[in-house]
């Protein structure tokens, strides 16, 4: 009887066990870590990149014709960091004209002098008779007190009627200069405006690190809207609000996931603090981002760190969630 050769049918039979055995203890590991890792966490919703930063905001509305720094440039105060194309809308023309309105009648009332008001007495003949009337009808008891002393006032003790007259006298010469400069300034921007042509610099009134928001040459603009942000990037953290139960259960230390940049990235809790009002948290032109939605349900706050990578740059104001493991 031949002899059958069923090594090669073993030696299959072996690498197929084995790489069963390899699937399936990756599959345990994935499930372990699964329930060790990924299960035992808890997400943070809204955290928001700030810190200690200041806003520079346009003074107009128009368009970015220009932005003139990069993310983590430094800048000095007073530098500009953008240049705004100004436009104009109808209103605000309106607005300008009846500035220069005003600043025209304010000249015009300067010019003309400044009033001045006395009383001068006038119609004197026969008021002595009317006066001593009014005497002896308080003596026998018709009127008061009180209507003698209008009385006496009227007639002015026998002088006559008591009437103001306006006078003018020349304005100060420093006021005429200030108000003719004025008018100038109003002329020249309505001028400007109605044109709707022109540019305007944006500078930054601190100096620090720049950070571009979301905003790009061409895009609109509105008056108080924000451009750049500069601050100290080293202070910059995310912050994340949650109720006061899920605050209990998280502690500085914490190990934290997000993504930022297009990028997975990582940290670790640094405070666990119940939050304060937006007004508190305003001090010396830093603008607390998270500060702007106070929302009376997650009232507590929790601070976690941002990586310190070259070409990183987070944006103030940046939203992602947060997951921390337990």
């Amino acid at each position: 009887m031949p002899e059958i050769d069923i090594s090669q049918n073993v030696r299959r039979f072996v690498l197929k066990c084995a790489a069963g055995l390899a699937l399936m203890g990756a599959a345990v590991a994935g499930t372990a870590w699964y329930f060790a890792v990924e299960k035992n966490t808890t997400e943070l919703y809204d955290a928001r990149v700030t810190g200690s930063y200041l806003s520079v905001k346009s003074r107009t509305a128009g368009t970015v014709a220009k932005i003139l720094v990069a993310d983590g440039q430094p800048v000095k105060a007073g530098e500009k960091v953008a240049v705004i194309k100004v436009k104009v809308t109808k209103e605000e023309i309106a607005e300008l004209e009846k500035n220069v309105s005003v600043m025209e009648q304010n000249l015009r009332t300067l010019e003309q002098g400044v009033p001045v008001q006395k009383p001068v007495y006038v119609n004197g003949s026969g008021d002595s008779e009317k006066l001593a009337q009014m005497q002896h009808l308080y003596e026998v008891g018709a009127i008061s007190a009180a209507e003698l002393e209008r009385a006496q006032a009227a007639y002015g003790g026998g002088r006559g009627e008591v009437v103001i007259e306006t006078t003018y006298e020349p304005a100060d010469e420093a006021a005429m200069n200030q108000a003719r400069r004025q008018l100038e300034q109003a002329k020249a921007v309505l001028a400007q405006a109605t044109g709707q042509h022109g540019t305007t610099a944006v500078t930054t009134p601190v100096g620090g690190t720049a950070l571009r928001l979301e905003l790009q040459e061409g895009g609109e603009v509105r008056p108080g809207q924000p451009i750049i942000a500069v601050g100290d990037v080293e202070r910059l953290v995310l912050v994340a609000p949650v109720t006061e139960e899920k605050a209990a259960s998280l502690t500085p230390g914490m190990y934290a996931r997000y993504k930022l940049g297009g990028k997975e990235r990582s940290g670790v809790i640094l405070s666990v603090d119940k939050k304060e009002s937006a007004a508190a948290n305003k001090n010396d032109g830093q603008e607390p981002m998270e500060a702007e939605n106070f929302d009376p349900e997650r009232n507590w706050q929790v601070t976690i760190s941002l990586p310190r990578e070259d070409g990183f740059w987070p944006r103030p104001g940046t939203a992602t969630t947060v997951k921390v493991s337990l």
